[in-house]
């Protein structure tokens, strides 16, 4: 019998609400499935007034007691590609040189850059927002935002992986975490609504915002939300 606490904690729910769940495939496997919604959230930060965040990245850690995941049974991750669609803009300079165009910059072949009138075609490539990490015990699945600022949107009836039990009672402890200010990006601050800030002045106040946001996210526990899940 596979339990599942009807009550995750979820410490920030508008920024991350994560509820797993479990489906049972035989005696010896069951498959992990996850529900997750990022937004932005607003929280009070000490002399700071109040701050609207969202998640630029987070990692969904499983730490399994007997149990492991192959490889094999792991299903939300970012694919590998054995060929792969970049965008790039061919340009031809006014002396007839061909120039890339690569993240917004351009660039001459050879190291040189001109200005160039654009020709050519634009090819995409795909941007993944989920990778995995971790070994048998700890599988985890990152993820990054690649499109917009920060985070958002509804994962639903996600299968993550399918783990294999070894012995019963098979447990599972999951978590969502950040790891310092470079994975949060801040929507508004009471601060940034003054005029009279230089642009130098208002990147200081925001890296000191973001420091003291992630103090008080992290300073009663370690992650955003946790959950328990058992096979018994």
């Amino acid at each position: 019998m596979i339990v599942d606490p009807p009550n995750p904690e979820n410490r920030f729910m508008n920024c991350v609400r994560m509820e797993l769940s479990t489906k049972r495939i035989n005696e010896a496997q069951f498959d992990l499935v996850a529900d997750i919604r990022f937004g932005k959230h607003e929280i009070p930060i000490r002399r700071y007034g109040r701050a609207i965040f969202g998640l630029k990245k987070g990692k969904l850690i499983v730490k399994l007691t007997n149990g492991e995941t192959p490889l094999r049974n792991i299903k939300l991750n970012k694919k590998f590609q054995t060929v792969v669609e970049v965008k790039v803009q061919q340009e031809k300079g006014k002396e007839g040189q061909i120039t890339g165009k690569l993240g917004g910059k351009t660039q001459g072949i050879g190291g040189e850059t001109k200005q160039s009138s654009r020709e050519g075609k634009e090819y995409t490539y795909k941007a993944y927002q989920v990778n995995t990490e971790g070994g048998l015990e700890d599988p985890t699945w990152v993820f990054e935002c690649k499109i917009e600022k920060f985070l958002e949107g509804i994962l639903c009836e996600s299968e993550l992986a399918c783990i294999d039990v070894k012995e019963k009672p098979c447990s599972l402890l999951a978590t969502f975490e950040i790891k310092d200010s470079d994975d949060i990006y801040l929507v508004n601050g009471s601060l940034f609504w003054q005029k009279d800030i230089t642009k130098t002045k208002t990147a200081v106040i925001y890296r000191m915002i973001v420091n003291r946001l992630v103090e008080e996210l992290l300073q009663e526990k370690p992650y955003l939300s946790r959950q328990e899940l058992v096979h018994g």
